[in-house]
Formats: structure tokens, C-alpha cells, sequence
């Protein structure tokens, strides 16, 4: 298309020089037609030209709402991520103050723990001794509890020796059997 105006002067060119050489009517007539048929090539050449600037401003309108529009998505999907991130990290944070927490409370509970196992004979002591105190005394029951234990042949309290080569051996006496036998009527005129 840039080579047009070219031609058309190098055709108007040599249809002047053929028109001095002859006064043909049908060399003008053909140079016109030319001329006319190149200013209808040139309208749509610019024509052409139009439409196709007029397409590329409506593709670089396209193409920079698509690059607007996906700037807006990503700021909008990094605002999610720092939101997503900062969420995240606070969440940490808290597990790990609570790890903190726990792993100094477990000791602690321990030795309160301990504390009070190995503190609760000793109160338990010390309530028995207060209560007794207060409590009378009966020493005649306790004294007599202690001379028939001495005496008995299995002591309750006290208990014997154990000697080396003899096993204590538990032995539970049988109850006497009870019979239940239904009286014969001899028995029965006997007892009346």
C-alpha cells in the first residue's frame, strides 16, 4: 500500500508522455480510470488503515482492563495471604505460649503433687493424735486387751517369733457340719 502513490505518479508519468505522442482518446480515458481506480484503492487502503488503528486501540483498551483487573485480583489474593499469614502466625504464637504454659505447669503439679502424698500421713497423724488426745482414755479395756493377747495362744497384737526354719502357716478351722434332717414321727411323739 506504500507503494501506491509511487505507481500512480509513475503511471500518470508515462501516460503523459504517451499522451504527448498521441492524441488517443482511449489513452486518456484508460489513464483516468487508472487514476480513479487508484484513488478507490487508496480510500480503502485508508479505510483499512482506520480499522485497523481503530482495532488495535480497542485491543490495547482489552488488554490494559485485563492487566487492571489482574493487578486488582492479585492485590486482592495478597491481601487473603497476609490475612491468611497474620492469622496463622497469631495461632502459633498462641500454641507456643501454651506449650510454655504447659510444659512449666507439668513439674509444678508434680511436686504439689508429691507434696501432698507425702504430707497427707503426716496429717493424717497429726488429726490422730489431736482427736486422741481429747478422746478418754479407758486403761483398764486397753490393759486387759493387752494381758489376753499375751496370753492367748494366737495373739492378735503381738505377734510370736518367727523362727527360721518353721513356715507360718494359716490355717482356718471348719465350722461343725448342720445336718438338716427332718424329724421321724418316734421323735416327734417322743418330744410331745
Amino acid at each position: 500500500m506504500k507503494h501506491a502513490p509511487w505507481m500512480t505518479l509513475l503511471t500518470l508519468m508515462m501516460l503523459v508522455i504517451v499522451g504527448c505522442d498521441s492524441d488517443d482518446e482511449r489513452l486518456a480515458e484508460f489513464a483516468r480510470k487508472s487514476a480513479a481506480e487508484q484513488a478507490a484503492q487508496n480510500r480503502a487502503a485508508a479505510e483499512l488503515a482506520t480499522q485497523a488503528a481503530e482495532n488495535q486501540r480497542r485491543t490495547v483498551e482489552v488488554v490494559e482492563k485485563s492487566r487492571q483487573d489482574l493487578i486488582a485480583q492479585q492485590k486482592e489474593q495478597q491481601k487473603n495471604l497476609d490475612k491468611q499469614r497474620s492469622t496463622i502466625d497469631q495461632e502459633r504464637r498462641d500454641l507456643a505460649n501454651e506449650r510454655r504454659r504447659e510444659s512449666m505447669l507439668a513439674p509444678v503439679l508434680t511436686s504439689i503433687g508429691f507434696l501432698l502424698v507425702t504430707a497427707l500421713p503426716l496429717v493424717l497423724c497429726w488429726y490422730l493424735l489431736h482427736t486422741l488426745k481429747d478422746a478418754p482414755v479407758d486403761e483398764t479395756s486397753v490393759t486387759q486387751l493387752l494381758v489376753q493377747d499375751l496370753v492367748s495362744d494366737q495373739p492378735i497384737l503381738l505377734s510370736p517369733p518367727v523362727s527360721s526354719t518353721h513356715h507360718i502357716t494359716h490355717s482356718v478351722p471348719e465350722a461343725p457340719k448342720i445336718e438338716n434332717q427332718t424329724p421321724s414321727p418316734e421323735m416327734k411323739e417322743d418330744h410331745t
